[in-house]
């Protein structure tokens, strides 16, 4: 009887171990069918129907690619470098290990563009984690969309400028301006723009939608993650057969004022044309009163601003240039540039750049260095030209019509520019006088960017129209 009894004990035992075995391996089977169903689901959503899928394993990483096939039915090449770059600067180049411990997946999928005529593609990643016989699913990574051409040839962010040193120049005042608003000392700022002039244009992923620019920026070197553009202020470098219709019609549009400016700048023969600046202002005992006087005749000038008084000043500033003219920068406080170091000459303009344009939303194009002393370390450290002048009315010391008249009548030539001040009462008592006589004259008034058409360029200082140059010193 006892015997029997262990027997049937024995069996049951027996039974119960065939009963969990058979299910563990049911469970498992059920696992990692589970397992492969996610897996293909998962391949399915990104996989695409124009793509080829390659795989293979970093370190314990199991990779899918999916590279987009072009109407050859065939896989790009150029996308498939792209992806097996990300792949590396995801992963690692780490030998294949028999374990796994994660799956990745990465695709390049179209998206939209505002560039006509050239696709974007953007990188889709995601990397999930085996957890035992289940998988912790990970996000989606999208990367900054790369651009092709028709015949898929790279098209990088250089190839949207017919002129790519005046988009670098806009990039790095932009880049200027949002450092501007950081809290970084000076100092700082100045070597992060010092990183960022060493970009290369083709090195920078970007994106362009809603007539803007946002350009992606290394961070850790210039400080700043991206940067936008207005892609208004690239019109004159820019290719413009790449743009939005909307935006196509802006840029004629722009180029039809710069054709018209450059055509009244360079008349030559019968119209002579010079440009009126004032300096030092503005002042709300004497600037008001002048801009009445060049509103009776019609008259366009330059301001010259200083910085530090534009605050309590903003509607004079306003009105200047609603009545059509010209804010222009003559530092924050009015110091001789030359005895001060290079990077605080820097933000003493660049100070006021920011005053004028906080006050405005104009930013000012040039600048005049007081009394006429720069050097050429600190114009190559600003991205706006100097304008001197060929004309001085000596007003600041003759206090007289007369004599103010004697020095415009002596040097006034076409194209130059004449040299006043709107904080003295006599200076703008003299102005009817100074406008009547040059109109009698032929002379018609013109703004300093006028005068030039827009074709200033940084690290140079301008005389008159045809006079410009380096820095003596």
């Amino acid at each position: 009887m006892l015997r029997k009894n262990t027997f049937i004990i024995l069996f049951d035992i027996i039974a119960f171990i065939v009963l969990v075995f058979t299910a563990y391996q049911l469970y498992t089977v059920w696992q990692t069918h589970q397992v492969e169903t996610y897996l293909s689901s998962r391949q399915e959503e990104l996989a695409g129907d124009q793509t080829v899928r390659q795989e293979g394993k970093v370190g314990t990483t199991y990779v899918t690619a999916y590279i987009p096939k072009n109407k050859a039915n065939e896989e790009i090449p150029a996308l498939k470098e792209i992806i097996l770059s990300q792949v590396h600067a995801d992963l690692g180049q780490t030998k294949p290990k028999d374990k796994v411990t994660d799956f990745y997946y990465i695709t390049a999928q179209t998206t939209s563009s505002d560039l006509k005529d050239i696709t974007a593609y953007q990188l889709v990643s995601v990397k999930d984690q085996k957890k035992g016989q289940s998988i912790e699913k990970g996000e989606r990574v999208t990367h900054s969309p790369v651009y092709f051409t028709s015949n898929m040839k790279r098209f990088s962010f250089a190839d949207l400028f017919e002129h790519t040193d005046l988009a670098q120049e806009v990039l790095l005042t932009r880049i200027q301006e949002e450092l501007n608003k950081t809290s970084l000392s000076d100092t700082d700022k100045q070597e992060k723009l010092a990183q960022a002039k060493q970009l290369k244009l083709a090195d920078l992923d970007f994106t362009y939608k809603d007539s803007q620019l946002v350009i992606s920026l290394p961070e850790k070197t210039v400080g700043l993650a991206t940067v936008q553009i207005p892609i208004g202020q690239l019109f004159d470098c820019i290719h413009s057969q790449y743009l939005t219709d909307k935006d196509q019609t802006s840029y004629q549009q722009a180029q039809e004022i710069k054709r018209q400016q450059e055509a009244q700048a360079n008349a030559g023969g019968g119209e002579k044309v010079i440009a009126l600046t004032f300096d030092d202002g503005p002042s709300a005992e004497t600037t008001p009163g002048l801009l009445d006087i060049l509103k009776k005749y019609q008259v366009k000038a330059t301001f010259f601003i200083v910085g530090k008084h534009v605050a309590g000043n903003e509607a004079i500033l306003k009105r200047e240039l609603a009545e059509g003219h010209e804010l222009s920068n003559h530092s924050w406080s009015h110091p001789n540039l030359l005895e001060l170091s290079t990077s605080d000459a820097v933000a003493e303009i660049t100070k006021t750049q920011e005053a004028i344009k906080g006050a405005t939303g104009y930013t000012p194009k040039n600048f005049r260095p007081p009394y006429g002393n720069v050097n050429q370390a600190i114009l190559n450290a600003l991205d706006i030209p100097a304008i001197y002048w060929s004309v001085d009315s000596e007003d600041w010391k003759s206090h007289s019509t007369p004599a103010i008249m004697s020095q415009v009548k002596a040097q006034s030539a076409p194209g130059g520019i004449i040299l006043m001040h709107d904080i003295h009462a006599t200076s703008v008592a003299a102005v009817p006088q100074v406008i009547e006589y040059l109109k009698s004259q032929g002379y018609r008034f013109v703004t300093v960017s006028e005068l030039y058409g827009n074709k200033l360029k940084k690290g140079k200082i301008y005389y008159d129209r045809q006079n410009y140059g380096p820095a003596s010193q």
